[in-house]
Order: C-alpha cells, then sequence, then structure tokens
C-alpha cells in the first residue's frame, strides 16, 4: 500500500488521486481533507495550529485521531512518516516551502533518509534516484519544465537530450551546477544516467 500524508500548503487536493491509499492528515492538512468530504483517513498532530472548533470537527469526522505532545524531538511529519513505515511508497503533499523554511529542510532529509519518500504540490516535484534501482531515467516536459539534480552522496552522471548535457560528470554533495536545467527544444524526452551514488531531483513548473 502507498502513504499519502497531506499537509495544507499549495495543494489543490482534487488534482491527486487518494483512492487506495494510506492516508494521513496532518494538523490543517485534516482540515483540508475534510473541506473536500473525505474522513476515511488518520489525523495527527498536536494541532497548535487548529482552532479549538475546528479540532472538534476532526476529532468528529475523521477515523482515527492522533494527538501528540506540543513538546517533542521531532516534526508532526515525520510522526506521520513512522506511521507510514510499513508502505510501499510515502508521498507528502503540501511540504514544500512555506514560512517554516526549518519543516521543509526536515522533510527534504526525509527524501535523503528513505528513497520511499517524496514530496509533490501544486508546482514541484521532489524526490530522489540512484544506480541501484536503475542506471537510465527518463524525462519528459509534459508536466514540469525545470529539472535540477544535486547530490545526496557523490554521484557520476551524465545528461542527455537536455538543453545543458553532462557526460560522466562527477557531481559533488556541495556542487549547484546541475541546477535548473530542462529537455533540448528538439527533443520530446531527456535522459538521466546514474554510474554511481544518488541524487535528489526538483522538477518544477514554469513560473
Amino acid at each position: 500500500m502507498e502513504a499519502l500524508i497531506v499537509l495544507d500548503k499549495n495543494i489543490t487536493l482534487s488534482n491527486y488521486d487518494l483512492k487506495g491509499k494510506f492516508v494521513i492528515g496532518v494538523e490543517k492538512g485534516a482540515l483540508l481533507l475534510l473541506q473536500h468530504g473525505i474522513t476515511d483517513f488518520i489525523a495527527l498532530g498536536d494541532f497548535d495550529s487548529v482552532p479549538p472548533n475546528q479540532f472538534l470537527e476532526i476529532e468528529k469526522r475523521a477515523k482515527k485521531v492522533i494527538k501528540l505532545n506540543s513538546v517533542k524531538d521531532d516534526t508532526d511529519t515525520f510522526d506521520a512518516y513512522k506511521l507510514s513505515s510499513s508502505c510501499s511508497k510515502i508521498t507528502i503533499l503540501g511540504g514544500i516551502q512555506g514560512k517554516r523554511i526549518e519543516h521543509f529542510i526536515a522533510n527534504i532529509n526525509l527524501i535523503k533518509q528513505d528513497k520511499r519518500v517524496e514530496l509533490i504540490d501544486d508546482n514541484s516535484h521532489i524526490y530522489s534516484l540512484d544506480s541501484l534501482d536503475s542506471t537510465k531515467y527518463e524525462f519528459d516536459n509534459s508536466k514540469y519544465k525545470f529539472v535540477s539534480f544535486f547530490a545526496i552522496d557523490e554521484a557520476i552522471l551524465s545528461l542527455i537530450k537536455f538543453k545543458y548535457e553532462l557526460t560522466d560528470y562527477i557531481l559533488k554533495v556541495d556542487d549547484s551546477l546541475c541546477i535548473s536545467n530542462e529537455i533540448d527544444s528538439k527533443y520530446q524526452k531527456a535522459y538521466l544516467e546514474i554510474k554511481k551514488g544518488r541524487v535528489l531531483v526538483v522538477q518544477s513548473k514554469k513560473d
């Protein structure tokens, strides 16, 4: 089963398929689910950002509520991730940027720790790829215009049919050379080849 962890930032929930997923609504993400008539989910968080009357609505309508202590060593999203530990894929909807940038960084760390995790919102898709699952990955421009690659650990990669191509480039962890690339206009698809290592992939729509 796949897990879907719903937050409340920059998400048009009707654009995403929740059917058959293990759904967790974190904090105001639980309210977002209820606003779309969805009740078959677990609501999780310390709910310090949710007014008391709205929390009562969550308690009344959600399938289950897990209320966390507001004094803790990890984030609400990390607790939702732990609850999803048996799932084959873990998608976090809405965990990108926002005013609390430190939470976004923590979500990126989840991707680095576990390749099952991805972050998606209405503008971007962030995930990881490595040389163990495959050595060649395909990209098209049907949804996202820009794609960036950052090394999670030192990687050897080639970019083929991208606007800016590379061959057997050693991408170090602190190297930002592979930011904001795009598919060459002469082609419909482009390819990433990874000979070694693991990369963070950020795909974004046009501004």
